[in-house]
């Protein structure tokens, strides 16, 4: 009974700390990689005959990012992993590769560096990464119809490139007031999860709830203010970047479908995805 009252809140807390999370307002240029890198991976619950399993999945993101939320990053994922499970351990490791668009809500007023080079030069830009991924989880097999990943760690490892990687890289620092400009993109969660599995079809639906961050720092907030010598900036000072994570998801062997939200400060994002276990040989 606390189990299900558990599950039943877990959302309801999820969703405070998302819009909580979601507020900031700067003139700031990040990466949607490292969320978009962050899907769900399916993995052999305790009570499937088999012990691992190859799966492929095609999963596509929607993200809000920036100051007030205004540009917009689309990007498709291909992704391929392999999962298993050792006792009351399961486990995951896989690669993908992650491509679309990122583009700008203030493109007809580019800024103009003193060599009149415009930032941006163009509203839509290509962006791209391949990535790797693992993760491992603690399961408490409750019933059997029933399992607790209890904790779990997970995280992606990517390198970008495209368009909108090189805009990052050589925008001038007089026109924004934080970039990054790394191309190695990363984000580390950790997650508790249960599965719950019908007994007669066999089908399987559950909840993950995660918390990730990649330890970069990005301004807490901003403000602007006029003054009698005209406008000035003040500055809240940074704050470690903490993304929230809520994924649904529903399996009938050997499909299984995902639905996942996530929040942070300068960022709020919708993925979707299918996925679908390869038949080993065996079968």
């Amino acid at each position: 009974m606390r189990t299900q009252s558990l599950f039943r809140l877990l959302p309801t807390v999820s969703v405070v700390f998302l819009l909580s999370a979601c507020s900031g307002g700067g003139r700031i240029a990040i990466s949607p990689l490292p969320i978009a890198q962050s899907t769900y991976h399916v993995q052999p619950s305790q009570s499937d005959t088999f012990t691992h399993a190859n799966y492929i999945s095609l999963s596509g993101s929607f993200n809000a990012i920036g100051r007030d939320l205004g540009d917009n990053a689309q990007l498709a994922q291909f992704k391929y992993h392999h999962a298993g499970k050792a006792g009351q351990f399961q486990y995951f490791g896989g690669v993908q590769v992650n491509a679309g668009a990122y583009n700008f809500d203030r493109y007809d007023d580019p800024y103009i560096d003193p060599g009149a080079y415009p930032y941006p030069t163009r509203r839509s830009n290509f962006v791209f990464s391949g990535a790797l991924s693992a993760g491992a989880a603690f399961v408490l097999p409750v019933a059997p119809t029933f399992d607790w990943r209890i904790i779990g760690v997970e995280g992606n490892m990517g390198l970008e490139s495209g368009r909108y990687y090189q805009y990052r890289k050589s925008v001038p620092d007089s026109a924004i007031q934080y970039v990054d400009r790394r191309r190695l993109q990363d984000m580390y969660f950790l997650t508790t999860e249960m599965v719950f599995r019908r007994r007669r079809s066999g089908a399987k639906f559950g909840y993950q709830f995660g918390v990730g961050t990649n330890f970069r720092q990005v301004p807490y907030a901003d403000n602007y203010y006029w003054s009698s010598g005209g406008s000035g900036y003040y500055d809240d000072g940074n704050t470690t970047h903490v993304i929230v994570r809520n994924t649904f998801h529903f399996a009938k062997d050997p499909m299984a479908f995902y639905f996942q939200v996530y929040g942070g400060r300068y960022l709020l994002a919708l993925n979707t995805g299918l996925t679908y276990r390869i038949p080993s040989r065996r079968e």
